[in-house]
């Protein structure tokens, strides 16, 4: 990721999608987009998908920064190793499935999105900041649809963002 020049309008984005498709990642601690994690549409967050049978192999990544890391239910990416997940997404969704990110410690900063009646879990979370670095910015937290749960029931502190029309929107809806 360039620390000069303009970054706008531009991602990595890491996709294994269809059965036998695999992204050998072993080595991998972090993934991040500097530039990513605003909501102007100009700043656009990298991705991390496994989907259909696709498995991305990762086993040491701990470290999230301006990634959506996307998950169906249907592919295979682990999950257990990651510390930190910050001014991006976490979209999950998948009947059913259940992803306990147990050893998740920072949040801040992130959108969640729960969907499809899969569950996230997040129980080594006390505390999330709304971490902004632009003015106008929402992140969510939120689960939508029949089963579908969102779990910060560890979570003892909430703070929104210090910047001008910030906000923090944490939802269960039908």
């Amino acid at each position: 990721d360039p620390n000069s020049g303009d970054g706008r309008f531009r991602s990595v984005d890491v996709v294994a999608d269809g059965a036998g498709s695999a992204i050998d990642f072993t080595s991998l601690t972090t993934f991040a987009d500097i530039y990513a994690g605003s909501t102007t549409n100009e700043n656009l967050d990298s991705s991390l998908t496994a989907k259909n049978g696709g498995a991305v192999n990762s086993p040491l990544l701990q470290t999230l920064n301006g990634v959506n890391l996307v998950l169906d239910g249907t592919g295979t990416l682990p999950i257990a190793a990651l510390k930190t997940a910050n001014f991006g997404h976490l979209t999950l969704s998948g009947a059913g499935k259940t992803y306990a990110f147990s050893g998740l410690t920072n949040l801040d900063g992130n959108s969640v999105l729960v969907s499809g009646g899969a569950v996230a879990q997040f129980p080594a979370l006390t505390s999330y900041t709304n971490t902004t670095a632009f003015n106008f910015q929402t992140r969510v937290l939120q689960a939508t649809g029949a089963g579908s749960r969102l779990d910060l029931q560890n979570i003892t502190s909430i703070t929104n963002g210090g910047n001008y029309d910030t906000h923090l929107l944490v939802q269960a809806l039908a």
